[in-house]
């Protein structure tokens, strides 16, 4: 079985393979066999990228020469003024080869047919035909130059450049869309729709984007550098993963976990992790988004609230794949590294499906009423994401019945609203809007 590359192109490593194994005398069967590549693929590359190496061959009078009638050649006087009486393949003052049209060069039988090349003869120092060969180093060279040529200027001739611009510019500047130029006239385009919007955009054409009535209406969206992903920590750890935990264990409480931005540009942001069984949300500020900052937060609740209390309130924690999160191993370890103990267990959700923690996404609707989307962080302190945090678990849920999830993490762990120095609401003195936060 042959792999499915994601590449089409044949890498240097696999052309060194190719050059290599054919002068072992390989088939190309076997070659493919060796870079998981189908042997047409391997056939290809090598009548593709073969060169030849000319060596003219030696006759009578010394002189060499490559052409096929070189032994039974009795031409003279290719030359109009040549008095001579040799025959012209002895000629030293001029090649006849390059004069005569009766001059064809001698063809090896190996050039013809499979390996098309001469790495693996055992004649070549004798042989007197012409020499072809696949090296790895210009094969590749070849390639890229190739590659790199099909993609400069356009794939049309001048004229029919011209003839496009005599079809398309008059029609646009009546007012006509690409679109309904392509579907009266494609037979008469030769390029693509897609094409003919580069085209016009590469100023190509005697008209420009400004004659088209959409494309200037809208903004050329930015495009930022991104890196490569590298999703080697989700392994053991996807929702799936996910699924089949809470699966194995029931009982156990489930944490999400996510940030809060403020104005675009700043790095504070605002840690939330909430306690799906309790509708239950704790805040923290962050200075920074990143995974040191996330990491601090972590081993400072550890502190406050024990090992075991924490391992028991967050057993498992989901999350979504921002790059703060980034580091499971380290959110998972507790301080004490000595006795090897995890305080929770790091899911991520699927990239893109943010629903699958929705009950932290909706929470997050509380925050926005006091804090609103675009409003910096930078006048708020970690007291006043506490207030807010009090009066959001202050706010009463109609599921099932009038509940406040103050009420409900109060009655099962009373010292986890101690240790935090979290503080219960009124009902009537709820307030969540941004007059809540609002400076004096």
């Amino acid at each position: 079985m042959f792999k499915n590359h994601t590449a089409s192109h044949l890498t240097f490593e696999e052309r060194e393979i190719i050059a290599h194994s054919l002068a072992e005398g390989m088939s190309f069967k076997e070659i493919g066999a060796l870079i998981s590549r189908h042997p047409s693929t391997v056939a290809r590359e090598v009548r593709r990228h073969k060169e030849s190496v000319k060596k003219r061959l030696s006759f009578s009078g010394g002189i060499n020469h490559d052409c096929n009638h070189i032994q039974n050649c009795s031409v003279r006087k290719l030359c109009s003024s040549c008095t001579s009486a040799k025959y012209c393949k002895n000629c030293i003052q001029r090649d006849c080869t390059t004069i005569c049209q009766e001059y064809t060069v001698v063809s090896c039988p190996i050039a013809s047919k499979p390996p098309y090349v001469c790495n693996s003869c055992n004649r070549k120092s004798s042989c007197q035909y012409e020499k072809t060969y696949y090296r790895a180093s210009s094969a590749h060279k070849d390639c890229l130059t190739m590659r790199k040529e099909s993609r400069e200027g356009i794939n049309l001739e001048p004229w029919e450049l011209a003839e496009l611009d005599d079809l398309v510019s008059p029609l646009l500047l009546q007012g006509q869309s690409i679109g309904h130029i392509y579907s009266n006239h494609s037979h008469q385009v030769p390029c693509s729709m897609r094409t003919l919007y580069e085209y016009i955009s590469q100023g190509l054409l005697s008209v420009t984007d400004l004659d088209l009535r959409r494309k200037v209406r809208y903004r050329k969206r930015k495009k930022t550098s991104k890196t490569p992903c590298n999703y080697r920590y989700r392994v053991g750890r996807t929702y799936e993963d996910f699924i089949q935990f809470i699966g194995e264990n029931p009982c156990a409480n489930i944490c999400e976990m996510d940030t809060v931005e403020g104005k675009k540009g700043e790095e504070k942001v605002i840690l939330t992790l909430y306690l799906r069984s309790f509708h239950f949300m704790l805040g923290f500020l962050l200075d920074h988004q990143n995974m040191e900052s996330v990491l601090c937060q972590f081993h400072w609740l550890e502190n406050i609230l024990g090992i075991d209390l924490f391992r028991e309130l967050c057993p498992v924690i989901l999350t979504d794949n921002g790059s703060e999160f980034k580091d499971p191993v380290s959110l998972e370890e507790s301080l004490d590294v000595q006795q090897r103990e995890f305080r929770t267990r790091i899911f991520y959700c699927d990239p893109g499906k943010a629903y699958q923690k929705g009950g932290i996404e909706k929470n997050h609707e509380f925050i926005r009423y006091a804090i609103p989307k675009g409003r910096s962080l930078e006048g708020y302190t970690q007291e006043d994401l506490t207030l807010l945090m009090d009066h959001i678990n202050s706010y009463s849920r109609n599921q099932r019945a009038f509940f406040t999830p103050f009420d409900l993490v109060e009655k099962v762990y009373p010292e986890v609203i101690q240790k935090l120095g979290l503080k219960r609401i009124s009902p009537d003195d709820v307030l969540l809007s941004p007059s809540l936060l609002k400076k004096r």
